[in-house]
């Protein structure tokens, strides 16, 4: 048995993720983009086996920064989300439909690649707005909300489209599949609301728990528990630990939480990007025509920026804020990566690039939409 253990290098993955990104703060480079490029360069210099142990952060990562966005959230607020149906059946139509439909008829790419490929690049990436979010201190602004259900909604319909194309692929039962995915999504919520009902019966003693030194551990376990228990019976563990976020009392809990998560939120987080962008690397291959790569460019950035406007403005929010939420919901991300094995090779190689070129437009788009909206004065 191969017993794994920190080695020297470990200390310099750590000290370039340190270095990097706080010489860049200085150039006004938001630490996300920091921790993409430190990933890229890290494939210069690290092996696999290099990072090996340290994956257990990486795992981490993506379900400790939902679950501190949950914590900003209730189910009285989540139950209000119905206004988000129909910009989600927008974002939806416009980036997955319409787009789908796009790939057949213009690029006479198979129903099967167009169905995939749809797939691809419908998400936007959660993990990467809800962080610049943060990062460019813009919780508060009107629009937040808008992108954080409309985020919830992609991911929950992605989930779905997952469960069913493997469902399918597997060779299970289209009706017998559906209604077990529709039972499993009900009880996992049902579960959440009840939770929620219990922990707010009995906050006096969760506050009184949340006084101990040693709280951390309860409530570290109780995310690891409730995320990757969810994945092991097939739901996703970013909507798990959103809602469980969800569930805590708005009780000084939920600050005790923060002060003591705080710290291993961040260093999970940086560390969950690295590996993003460490596996991504830099591929050069294009497998497409140039026009055609061009095009799956440029076609997902008007359709997204085009959805999230009206989406926006059926949302409620005026031109200026609608215009800024276009601008903040372009980059694609860890869905995308997800599916994209799933793509034939002869073109996955080229849809990999495509990707890596929308998170990088999509990142400078939502730090600068702000300025230029204000420069050209909308």
């Amino acid at each position: 048995m191969t017993e794994m253990h920190f080695s020297p290098k470990s200390g310099f993955i750590f000290f370039i993720l340190f270095l990097i990104p706080f010489f860049l703060r200085f150039g006004g480079v938001p630490y996300i983009i920091s921790f993409i490029i430190c990933g890229i360069l890290g494939k210069l210099f690290f092996t696999k086996d290099d990072l090996e142990h340290l994956k257990i952060f990486e795992g981490l990562g993506l379900s400790l920064l939902f679950f501190f966005i949950g914590l900003e959230y209730s189910f009285e607020k989540l139950f209000r989300m119905k206004k988000i149906i129909l910009p989600g059946l927008i974002d939806f139509s416009f980036n997955f439909l319409l787009l789908f439909v796009i790939l057949i008829l213009f690029f006479g790419f198979g129903f099967r690649d167009s169905l995939m490929l749809s797939a691809v690049l419908y998400p936007t990436s959660t993990a990467i707005v809800s962080k610049l979010i943060i990062d460019t201190k813009r919780v508060a602004n009107p629009e937040t909300d808008f992108l954080i259900n409309l985020l919830i909604f992609e991911d929950l319909v992605i989930i779905i489209f997952l469960i069913f194309f493997y469902s399918f692929t597997e060779g299970r039962e289209l009706g017998l599949s559906s209604g077990l995915i529709f039972l499993k999504m009900s009880l996992v919520f049902l579960f959440f609301y009840i939770l929620s009902l219990i922990f707010k019966r009995f906050s006096f003693v969760l506050d009184r728990i949340a006084e101990e030194d040693i709280f951390i551990f309860l409530i570290f376990g109780v995310v690891i528990l409730f995320s990757f228990g969810a994945k092991e019976i097939g739901f996703s563990e970013v909507v798990s630990s959103f809602l469980l976020g969800v569930a805590m009392p708005e009780t000084k809990v939920k600050q005790k939480i923060q002060s003591s998560l705080s710290s291993i939120k961040e260093l999970s987080v940086g560390l969950f990007f690295f590996f993003f962008s460490y596996r991504i690397g830099l591929d050069i291959r294009i497998q497409v025509s140039h026009f055609e790569f061009f095009s799956l460019i440029f076609l997902p950035l008007i359709l997204k920026f085009l959805s999230t406007y009206f989406g926006a403005r059926a949302f409620g929010l005026n031109s200026y804020v609608s215009l800024r939420s276009g601008l903040s919901f372009l980059p694609r991300g860890e869905f995308s990566f997800v599916l994209i094995p799933s793509l034939k090779e002869d073109i996955s190689y080229s849809v990999f690039n495509v990707v890596l070129v929308l998170i990088f437009v999509g990142i400078v788009s939502f730090i600068f939409a702000p300025r230029v909206l204000k420069i050209a004065k909308i």
